[in-house]
């Protein structure tokens, strides 16, 4: 049985095995359970169920003697069997010791070999791995336990006297067997974690966690030899130290680059053993059994890890010597290595004793564990470069967030980025992109305060070391210090940030390092409180003079003034000295500096964003205001559009605030803000207001109507006139003040109570936005929602709904129907149609004073021409031309030069430039409104034309813009007066079409009288082919047809395309459906004929029979009816000149009957 090598087991009667780890008697091995490799997900869990913590384990240890002694007396004193035979306890102890570890000896060394042999399957003859660690376990627990149990009688204290020496003879046998650890490769042991746990059958799974198993039951069996024995404590606190130097060599086979992402456990067993071992040391030294706690014992091995020359200590013989560490490394590795063990043993200190993970620290950590990590960093940070500083805060942002890593570790980190404060943290060859770096803009640079607050692990890889660190100061300050500690903690930490941010040294700031002292400040002061540290960062800033840095200066400014008002906290003290910055800035602009001019334009950027987040806190309305100062008006007059849109929009946030001003104690800082106001930026939007397309009109419009709506009756009234009455404002700044002052019932009473015309104002205004505001927007239908509760316009409409205005596209052309309307209902009086004309005709007397705004005299060429868009002037056109096709009687007062009508046609149909300058070239805005919208006003003109002023107009009209507007450029389908005449009305087309007869097709001679008459040929032949009305028809052939004769008669034959373009129009008259059905169309034509007949037979024969000729070949039956009076005129013109037969005349004559073949008497249809 002491053979060696034999096979006999120990525990060889497997029944007895069972009968000792089973049913009630409690004592069973303590093995640990593995789950495979340590994931991010099992950090911060609690330890499984099934190991050995919380399953008792640390019973072994800790509790009393007469714990031990129940185990014993329930599993009785006779377990240990060698072969078959029982002995008692005592006797295994004292006689039969050296047999007992052998055997365990024999098992482990068996599992070793087929270990090292990578055995990938069992021999089932020789047992299972399992058992065999479960069998050496249950030995070495049985011990202890008996050991334990013998303190509780005195009697039996003997045995373990006698037994000591022998006992501790073998421990120390079997802990030089255990060293064959750390030989093993690392590569080998990495591989060992498996998920199957204890059914594991590798046998390097079972030999690694044998070997912590080992190691733990054998400070177990050490402790219970110790009974306050010194020589034994100093043991057992030897063994802790090489136990740890022993996971830390195992440790060393970790690549440094793979630090971040890998612990130093190879699976959860090694963490939990980990745990094991600090809550072990604690206990102990807690006891008074060891002399140092956990954290002095690993301050002691990293010491031996920084300086290798120092001796190892020997474990009371020479037979056993710590391992080396870090040998043949260089010392940044050492550190770096040092550091990870660090702070992956920290988080630990978040389980219980029970292995239940607390998320707060176990009890009160050791001085020695900040005084570890500050000896930690004093090493890594001395010369570190720039990747390492992010290697090493990177780790350090994996502690738990309620470890305290201490206020010296702290401060050495703290002055390293102060010591570095002007530096980008930026490594050679790195794409700035990729990183962050200094913001460009106030919410950019609050976003990245912001984000140092969010612990997050997420995106580290892209922050540079100062902003790692200062996420690690905010976790430390939120987190790792006791609410009693923190505000000591906060004033260490102001005070550091002060004495180190002297104003000598904020002289030698770079902007990056105004820029990091602030983010540092910022990041100080979200988590202390920013009106603590408020006042310490403007006076740095102050401290700063050069002009260069004005832009990062004003950038931290208004930061700090977004976060305090985000935080809800009063800006009152730091807008002050932005305004008076940004005034001395703006007075120095003049110089051209364009440093200065980019330090402005971004103080208007952060300005915005700080406007933006005014906007959502209502509370903070007070010292809004305190923003407005004399850099505005300066900065206003000299920046570009876009600048200044830009300035607005924050105005606009800061005035929509004076409404929160309600309160009584309010009331003076009210008046400072509405004088603020009213002196540095309101002469600047009524100089905007009156432009032609103004900046940013909305917020002009929503400022001008903040302040006077907050201001006192005298300066409401002098801005409500400005910008709600008058004419010379862009009429979308007017629409969107009178739509904000209708929203406010409380404004709107008091416009009614202040303005006596009210009612007239307001329907002037509507009729202004009607006919400019070219947007259709909700403002103008607010206005005319108000117009429809006017009691004056409900009255003049009678049983007419003046609501249906707020259905309407365009009311402003329904209104002019239902005036109307209201006019035809009166024609059986005149008493009550001149009434009525009186009572209407001043809601148009402003029209004309609005069109001359609009359009006005060139002062060299003295033309018309405007400088509104186009959009605008086509609107104008299309409203007011409604309003002359609906209500032109109405708006024409005879005789009256200042009647809306003749102001109106005068200006929007450029009479006076017509009359003056004939051959003018009309600007393209205006006229792309004519081309749209002519027809409307000479169907207006058209009702009152009998009125020799609008005669004059309307006959100029027609003449010049029959060629003025191209009638190939087809607007809204067809040339403007094209759809006049489309109109069927009889009258106006008459009118229209003696005045291009008379006026346009005249001939002189061989030539056209007006050089424009293609362009009215070209109008009049588009009308035939779509106008099929017989008495528009023979309007048009009664004013045109002989005009058109004369052409085909005289147009010289090297014009071809006039004639060509003349004889087409005379096709298109006797083509027309309505010519061949009206018999007094064609007595018109015969008519036509015969009187050329009379006139030109005398003296211009040739060019008649030609006519007459051409007229044939295409239509005889055109010729036929009139020949009776052809030969008439002949002999009557022979008869002239004295001859019986005109041989040229007959001969002309015999030309024209050959073409007409044989005459019937039935042909002479037509008589005089």
């Amino acid at each position: 049985m002491t053979d060696f090598d034999s096979e006999d087991d120990l525990f060889a009667d497997d029944e007895a095995f069972q009968n000792a780890i089973e049913g009630d008697k409690k004592l069973q091995p303590y093995c640990f359970e593995c789950q495979g490799r340590l994931t991010h997900t099992q950090l911060n869990q609690d330890l499984n169920y099934e190991s050995v913590l919380r399953q008792g384990g640390m019973n072994l240890v800790f509790n009393n003697p007469n714990y031990h002694k129940g185990l014993i007396e329930k599993a009785g004193v006779d377990l240990v069997l060698f072969g078959g035979a029982k002995f008692d306890a005592s006797s295994a102890i004292l006689e039969n010791l050296d047999e007992l570890f052998q055997m365990a000896r024999k098992l482990f060394i068996k599992n070793e070999k087929d270990a090292v042999k990578h055995l990938m399957h069992l021999n089932l003859n020789k047992g299972n791995y399992f058992d065999s660690r479960r069998k050496i376990s249950l030995m070495f627990e049985y011990l202890t336990t008996y050991i334990q149990s013998l303190q509780t009688d005195e009697k039996f204290s003997w045995i373990l006297e006698e037994g000591k020496a022998g006992l501790l003879e073998n421990l120390e046998l079997w802990f030089v067997l255990l060293q064959g650890l750390t030989k093993i490769e690392h590569n080998l042991l990495a591989v060992c974690p498996d998920s199957l746990g204890n059914k594991c059958r590798l046998p390097m799974h079972h030999l690694l966690h044998l070997h912590l198993e080992l190691r733990w039951q054998y400070l177990c069996l050490l402790h219970a030899l110790t009974s306050q024995k010194t020589e034994i404590n100093r043991l057992m606190e030897t063994a802790l130290d090489h136990i740890l130097c022993e996971l830390i060599k195992l440790a060393e086979g970790v690549k440094q680059e793979d630090y971040e992402l890998t612990r130093p456990f190879f699976c959860n067993c090694m963490r939990e053993f980990w745990l094991m071992l600090q809550i072990l040391a604690d206990k102990l030294h807690a006891n008074n059994t060891i002399s140092m706690p956990f954290w002095s014992l690993l301050r002691v091995i990293v010491n031996r890890i920084f300086i290798p020359s120092e001796e190892n200590a020997e474990l009371n013989v020479s037979k056993v010597t710590r391992p080396d560490l870090c040998s043949n490394w260089p010392q940044p590795k050492r550190y770096s290595f040092a550091l990870w063990i660090f702070l992956n043993v920290c988080p630990l200190y978040g389980y219980s004793e029970g292995g239940i993970y607390t998320r707060r620290q176990r009890g009160q950590l050791s001085d020695d564990a900040s005084n570890l990590l500050f000896l930690i960093l004093k090493n890594v940070t001395a010369d570190a470069k720039e990747t390492d500083m992010r290697d090493l805060l990177r780790l350090l942002l994996q502690l738990p967030v309620w470890w305290n890593i201490g206020m010296q570790a702290l401060n050495l980190l703290l002055d390293h980025f102060i010591k570095n404060i002007n530096s980008c943290f930026m490594t050679p060859g790195e794409n700035p992109p990729n990183l962050v770096v200094m913001a460009k803009s106030v919410s950019e640079f609050s976003e990245q305060i912001k984000r140092h607050q969010n612990l997050q692990s997420a995106g580290l890889d892209m922050l540079n070391s100062f902003c790692l660190f200062l996420k690690l100061l905010t976790s430390q300050m939120k987190n790792a210090w006791c609410d009693t500690d923190r505000p000591r903690f906060y004033n260490q930490i102001k005070s550091r940030i002060c004495t180190k941010f002297a104003p000598g040294r904020i002289l030698t700031l770079h902007e990056m390092g105004l820029y990091n002292m602030t983010a540092l400040c910022l990041t100080v002061g979200l988590c202390m409180g920013l009106d603590e540290m408020s006042n310490k960062l403007q006076s740095f800033l102050a401290a700063a003079k050069a002009d260069s840095q004005k832009k990062v200066i004003l950038l931290s400014h208004m930061t700090l003034i977004r976060l305090k008002v985000e935080k809800q906290l009063s800006i009152e003290e730091n807008v002050p000295p932005v305004t008076a910055m940004i005034t001395l800035s703006c007075k120095n602009l003049n110089k051209n500096n364009p440093v200065l001019i980019d330090a402005v334009a971004a103080f208007v950027d952060s300005l915005n964003d700080v406007a933006d987040v005014l906007a959502k806190n209502e509370e903070l309305a007070e010292p809004a205001y305190l923003f407005l100062g004399e850099w505005l008006p300066e900065y206003l007059s000299m920046c570009n559009a876009t600048r200044s849109a830009r300035v607005l929009t924050a105005m606009q946030e800061i005035a929509s605030k004076l409404q929160f001003y309600e309160d009584i104690m309010f009331t003076v800082k009210k008046k400072k803000a509405v004088t603020s106001f009213i002196q540095y930026l309101i002469p600047f939007l009524k100089e905007e207001s009156i432009k032609i397309s103004p900046n940013s009109y909305n917020a002009v419009a929503d400022i001008a109507f903040a302040v006077s709506a907050a201001a006192d009756n005298t300066s409401f009234m002098d801005l409500f006139r400005h910008f709600a009455t008058n004419e010379a404002v862009y009429v979308g700044i007017a629409t969107r003040y009178w739509s904000q002052v209708i929203a406010s019932e409380e404004v709107l009473e008091r416009v009614r109570t202040l303005e006596p015309k009210f009612n007239e104002i307001v329907l002037h205004e509507w009729i202004r936005c009607c006919v400019l505001d070219d947007s259709n927007g909700i403002d103008t239908d607010v206005l005319t929602i108000l117009i429809c509760k006017l009691p004056d316009l409900k009255s003049l409409f009678g049983t007419l709904n003046i609501a249906d205005l707020k259905k309407e596209t365009y009311p402003l052309h329904k209104f002019g129907e239902m005036i109307a309307v209201q006019y035809d209902l009166r024609r059986e009086s005149i008493v009550e149609r001149s009434e009525f004309k009186v009572r209407v005709q001043p809601y148009f007397k402003k029209l004309p004073v609005l069109v001359s705004q609009v359009i006005q005299r060139d002062p060299n060429s003295k033309i018309s021409t405007t400088k509104y868009p186009r959009s605008t002037i086509i609107r104008m056109y299309e409203s007011i031309g409604n309003l002359f096709e609906t209500c032109s009687p109405i708006m024409i007062k005879e005789k009256d030069v200042k009647c809306p009508l003749y102001l109106l046609a005068n200006s929007l149909l450029l009479y006076e430039d017509i009359s003056k300058f004939p051959t003018f070239a009309i600007d393209p805005n205006i006229k792309a409104g004519l081309e749209a919208y002519l027809d409307k006003f000479l169907i207006g003109l058209g009702k009152v034309v009998k009125d020799g002023y609008v005669n004059r107009i309307f006959v100029a009209s027609v003449k010049h813009f029959v060629h003025a507007l191209d009638s190939k450029k087809e607007a809204r389908g067809a040339h403007a007066i094209e759809r006049a005449f489309r109109t069927n009305n009889p009258e106006l087309v008459d009118k229209m079409a003696e005045i291009i007869g008379s006026q346009l097709l005249r001939m002189r001679g061989k030539f056209f009288e007006n050089e424009h008459a293609t362009n009215a040929l070209h109008l009049l032949l588009n009308v035939l082919r779509h106008v099929t009305e017989e008495s528009s028809v023979l309007s048009i052939v009664r004013r045109t047809l002989k005009e058109t004769l004369l052409i085909l008669m005289h147009i010289d034959d090297s014009k071809k395309s006039e004639k060509c373009l003349a004889f087409d129009y005379f096709k298109a008259i006797v083509n027309n459906p309505a010519f061949e059905n009206s018999d007094d169309a064609k007595l018109l034509l015969y008519a036509r004929l015969v009187e050329l007949y009379k006139e030109k037979m005398a003296f211009q024969d040739v060019q008649l029979f030609q006519l007459l000729c051409v007229l044939a070949k295409y239509k005889i039956v055109l010729i036929k009816p009139t020949l009776r009076k052809l030969e008439e005129q002949l002999v009557l013109v022979e008869k002239r000149r004295q001859t019986t037969a005109d041989e040229k005349l007959r001969s002309q004559l015999g030309k024209l009957m050959k073409i007409l073949g044989p005459i019937d008497q039935d042909d002479f249809q037509y008589d005089d």
